[in-house]
Formats: C-alpha cells, sequence, structure tokens
C-alpha cells in the first residue's frame, strides 16, 4: 500500500489518524451491526461526515465528550466480505478507544482487530498481534524534495527492496541495521531526501 501527498493533494487534517477495524464473530450480531452502520452512513452523509457518535446514539448511548466534538471521529467506509465486517475511519489525533468500549458492552463476544497510523506523530500499532489482518511489519516514511509519502511493508524483504530503488545509487540492502545506517547518513547530508522507518506496535486491550 502506497500513500503519496504533493502540493497537490494534501492530507486533510493535521494529526488525523487513519484507524482500520475489522469485525468477525457471530454472524447474525455482525449483520446486524453492519446494518446499523449503513443506517447511520445514510441517514448522516449528507452533514458531511458521519460521526461514531451518531452509531452510539442508535444505541441509546450518550457520550457527551464524542457528541460536543462531532469531527473528532468519523466514519469513512463500511463494507463486508466473507464475514469480516470492516470499519474505515479517520479520528483526529489518535484513536480514542470509545469504539472499542461501545463493541463491548453492546457485542461483547465479537472481536475487534484494528490498525492504526498516523503519520505526523509517527503512530503505528494494531491489536491484531497474530496478524490475522493486519499483516504489515513497518511503515516507512519518505521525502524526495517537494514529494512526500509512506509506504507499508509485510516482510523485511519488502522494505530492503523498496530502500534498494529509493537509494539511487546502486546501494544494496540486506538488513535492518543497513537500512538504519543509510537512513542515518541521510539526516546528515541534508539533501532533501529522507527516510523515517517505525515498527508496528503491538497494543494488548
Amino acid at each position: 500500500m502506497c500513500y503519496l501527498v504533493n502540493n497537490k493533494n494534501k492530507i486533510d487534517m493535521a494529526n488525523s489518524s487513519i484507524v482500520i477495524f475489522k469485525i468477525t464473530g457471530n454472524k447474525n450480531e455482525v449483520n446486524e451491526l453492519k446494518e446499523k452502520l449503513d443506517f447511520v452512513v445514510e441517514k448522516h452523509k449528507g452533514a458531511g461526515y458521519v460521526s461514531f457518535a451518531f452509531l452510539y446514539e442508535e444505541y441509546g448511548f450518550e457520550y457527551e465528550k464524542v457528541a460536543q466534538f462531532p469531527l473528532k471521529c468519523w466514519i469513512e467506509g463500511v463494507s463486508m466480505e466473507e464475514d469480516v465486517l470492516t470499519v474505515e475511519s479517520e479520528f483526529a489525533w489518535c484513536n480514542d478507544g470509545i469504539f472499542e468500549i461501545f463493541m463491548r458492552s453492546v457485542y461483547p463476544n465479537l472481536s475487534v482487530l484494528y490498525e492504526e497510523f498516523e503519520p505526523n506523530n509517527i503512530i503505528y500499532n494494531t491489536n491484531d498481534i497474530e496478524r490475522v489482518f493486519f499483516k504489515n511489519k513497518y511503515w516507512l516514511q519518505w521525502w524526495n524534495k517537494d514529494l512526500f509519502g509512506w509506504e507499508f511493508f509485510e516482510s523485511d524483504e519488502e522494505l530492503f527492496e523498496f530502500v534498494n530503488k529509493f537509494s539511487d545509487d546502486g546501494s544494496v540492502f540486506h538488513t535492518l541495521d543497513e537500512v538504519n545506517d543509510y537512513i542515518k547518513k541521510l539526516d546528515e547530508a541534508d539533501s532533501g531526501k529522507y527516510l523515517v522507518l517505525k515498527h508496528i506496535s503491538y497494543v494488548n486491550d
């Protein structure tokens, strides 16, 4: 997966955290949740955003903090494939954990796995410790003069292949130590090319 940001395509909000949830378990409960999510998205899409607060209200919950800041967390997409419900979302700053609290309250038997990344503060974590859905090991941010983007890699070999191409000087990297040394050299050279490497953090919820 590759994300590219340049002067014509900026991130909409500073410190915006992208969180993808994967929800599995009892088929009837998963379908019920999806129907609620679809209803909420359809009902509120005209507002320009669909806050998670709207979902909680459908179940009779009132989260005053969320209601006061409706732009703090919102639903970007809902899809189902092979009984796995995917909810794509965006949070200001970081995942506030309220969706997980909601799920434990309403659907305690459903599994909720997520991956979160926020490029400005280099937050990259998941509770998918066994890598059932989220298999990436590394997140690499790169700068090349006026271009900026980030990449995700499932293996060391994928990371090395990208850095080999990025180096553009014939260098070949075979170990993480070599990659880290190259990143340090880029920082010291101050040539407009930079790399920031982040190993995913595993969170025990």
